[in-house]
């Protein structure tokens, strides 16, 4: 059997370091068979029926409450796994989150994700991390963001300033009143 196969279902006894190792030797393999080996995996890590979870969650109606397993596909985010085809999994799953209202435990929990991707790497799902950031937008958030522009990885303060420049430009776009377009026409232009 495979070895990356091998070292998740040997989680269950031996540990964290098992499972970063079989997403490493994922994350080598840019094929089909690699990505179908990464899904395989992550329904290892994962003991939920990942693709039903996933499914569910992209099929929630949006703007009121959170689908029922939504920790599940954020803990997924967190775990932030990084092979072919991934990054297009996390951009649906992103744009699809940017459309619910969080309560600030559930918005916590997205803070942490998004600053953990932002540590991570540059990756293609940037832009949409960027996006979400607004949503869940907050003073502490832009604490830790600060902080972060600060580290010594020059990609990680790089892409940090990118977010909190847009979080600060989102800002200066609020007309009085905390709206963000003209109250009569819905444009500032009249």
């Amino acid at each position: 059997m495979d070895p990356a196969v091998d070292a998740v279902e040997d989680l269950l006894t031996s540990g964290r370091e098992r499972l970063d190792a079989a997403f490493a030797a994922c994350r080598r393999d840019a094929s089909d068979r690699g990505y179908r080996r990464y899904r395989y995996l992550t329904r290892l890590a994962y003991p939920e029926d990942w693709a039903t979870e996933r499914a569910v969650f992209l099929a929630h109606p949006t703007g009121g409450e959170l689908p029922p397993r939504f920790r599940t596909i954020i803990e997924w985010l967190i775990e932030d796994p990084f092979g072919y085809r991934t990054g297009f999994e996390k951009q649906v799953i992103l744009v699809r989150l940017r459309q619910f209202t969080f309560a600030r435990e559930e918005a916590d929990l997205v803070r942490t994700a998004i600053l953990g991707m932002l540590a991570r790497g540059s990756r293609q799902e940037f832009r949409e991390v960027r996006r979400l950031a607004r949503r869940v937008d907050s003073a502490p958030f832009r604490r830790k963001l600060r902080r972060l522009a600060r580290t010594a990885d020059a990609g990680t303060a790089e892409r940090a300033r990118l977010t909190l420049g847009l979080l600060e430009r989102q800002r200066q776009r609020r007309w009085p009143g905390g709206q963000t377009r003209w109250p009569q026409t819905g444009s500032p232009r009249g």
